[in-house]
C-alpha cells in the first residue's frame, strides 16, 4: 500500500500512483462505517503544547475563475471574485479566521509584474476591506501535487534552473526572482501567518520513484528556506505542507527539521481504521511536543462525491484535530474548476471526489455547516 494522500490517494491496494499524484486512479474504497462528530477524551499527553496555531479556523483557498495556477494568476485573474468568494464563505462560517491561498510561480514567469501587482492588490484590497480585514493567510509558493487540470508542479528538472545548487546551469534563478517579487515586499506583512513553501513535496510518501528525488527536493527546500530566512529575513514563520494519511505516509524529520511550524495534511481515508487514524495524530502531537513545536492543519477531509458521507468523515477527523490543540484547515473552501473542486460533468473527477464546502451557486454544501461547531 502508498500514499500521496490529498496530492497522492492513500490506499491499501498495490495499484500505480492515481489521478492525485501522477497516474490514473483505481478506487476500491470498503463501505464507511458511521462516524460520530465527537473525539474521545484524551489525556494531557495527547494536547499539543505549543498553542500558537490551535485559535485558527480556516480553509485552504482555490478560486473558482480557473483550473489551474497558470489561468487563475494570468490574464484572467479577478481581484473582485476572489474578494466576493472570501464574503461568502465568511458569511457562512463566521469563525473563520485565515484562508490558505496558492500562488503560482509559472504565471509568474510569464508576466513577473503583472502577478506581483496583483499579490499586492490582493492583499491591499483584503485589508482595506471592513469584512476581511482580520484574514490572515497561510501563502503556499510552490506545489508537487499532480492532478488533472495541473495547478502547476514543480519538477526535478525544473530545480535544475538553480544557480545556487547548480553552478553554470544557464538561465536564470526564477527561484529568487519569484520570492524577490513575491515574499521580499510582504517580508513583515501581519496579514502572513506563515509562508508554505511547497505543498506535499515527494519526500515522506512510499510511492516508488527515482532514487535521488527525495534528495533533490530536499536540498531545493532547503536552498529556499535559507534564502527567505537568512537573505529576505521573513517575520513571519515557515513551514513546508507535508502529506500524511496514516499508516501510508510519514512523518519526514528532513521536513519537519525545516518547519517552524509544522504543516500537515492529516487525511482519514476508510478503510483505515479509526483508531489508526487517532494514533496517528497522537504521534504528531508526541513528537511536537517533544521538539516544542506548534502544529496547523493546513489540508484535510477526503472528498466524496455523496454530501453526507463526506461531511460525516470530515467532521470526524476536524474533531480529532481540534481536541488535540491543532488549528484547522480543510480543503477547501469555494467551488473551482481546480481540481478535486467540482462535480462531474463540471471537470474531471478523481478518487478525491468533491471537496468543496461551499458550491457553485455560492449556497452552504448539504450537510457541512457542523464546520460551525469547531
Amino acid at each position: 500500500g502508498f500514499c500521496l494522500n490529498r496530492t497522492f490517494l492513500c490506499s491499501i491496494f498495490a495499484f500505480p500512483a492515481t489521478m492525485r499524484s501522477f497516474g490514473t486512479v483505481f478506487m476500491m474504497f470498503l463501505s464507511l462505517a458511521s462516524t460520530t462528530s465527537s473525539a474521545n477524551p484524551l489525556s494531557k499527553t495527547n494536547q499539543l503544547q505549543n498553542l500558537t496555531y490551535s485559535h485558527i479556523r480556516g480553509f485552504s483557498y482555490q478560486p473558482s475563475f480557473g483550473g489551474s495556477g497558470q489561468y487563475v494568476w494570468g490574464d484572467q485573474f479577478d481581484v473582485q471574485t476572489i474578494v466576493e468568494e472570501m464574503k461568502i464563505g465568511l458569511r457562512i462560517f463566521p469563525k473563520v479566521n485565515a484562508l490558505r491561498l496558492w500562488m503560482s510561480p509559472d504565471a509568474f514567469v510569464l508576466n513577473p509584474k503583472r502577478v506581483t501587482d496583483d499579490w499586492t492588490n490582493l492583499l491591499d484590497t483584503v485589508r482595506n476591506h471592513p469584512e476581511l480585514a482580520h484574514l490572515k493567510f497561510v501563502v503556499t509558493l510552490w506545489n508537487a501535487w499532480s492532478s488533472f487540470p495541473e495547478w502547476g508542479v514543480l519538477t526535478e528538472s525544473q530545480i535544475g534552473w538553480s544557480h545556487d545548487l547548480y553552478p553554470g546551469s544557464g538561465g536564470y534563478d526564477v527561484f529568487q526572482q519569484f520570492l524577490n517579487a513575491i515574499v521580499r515586499p510582504q517580508a513583515n506583512n501581519p496579514q502572513i501567518l506563515t509562508w508554505d513553501i511547497m505543498n506535499e513535496p515527494p519526500i515522506n510518501t512510499t510511492v516508488p520513484s527515482h532514487p535521488t528525488t527525495p534528495k533533490i527536493y530536499y536540498n531545493w527546500l532547503k536552498y529556499i528556506r535559507n534564502y527567505m530566512k537568512r537573505n529576505i529575513t521573513v517575520s513571519q514563520p515557515v513551514g513546508i505542507s507535508q502529506a500524511n494519511c496514516y499508516p501510508f505516509c510519514s512523518l519526514r524529520e528532513e521536513l519537519l527539521d525545516l518547519s517552524d511550524v509544522w504543516l500537515i495534511h492529516p487525511y482519514w481515508i476508510p478503510p483505515t481504521k479509526k483508531s489508526e487514524y487517532r494514533a496517528f495524530l497522537d504521534e504528531v502531537v508526541v513528537r511536537a511536543n517533544a521538539e516544542k513545536k506548534a502544529v496547523l492543519c493546513t489540508e484535510t477531509c477526503w472528498g466524496y462525491l455523496d454530501n453526507k458521507k463526506r461531511a460525516t468523515t470530515c467532521e470526524f477527523q476536524l474533531a480529532e484535530l481540534v481536541s488535540r490543540g491543532i488549528g484547522i484547515m480543510p480543503h477547501a473552501l469555494h467551488w473551482s474548476k481546480v481540481a478535486d473542486l467540482h462535480r462531474p460533468g463540471e471537470g474531471p473527477i478523481s478518487g478525491a471526489g468533491y471537496m468543496a464546502f461551499v458550491e457553485k451557486n455560492n449556497s452552504l454544501r448539504q450537510y457541512h455547516g457542523f464546520y460551525n461547531k469547531f
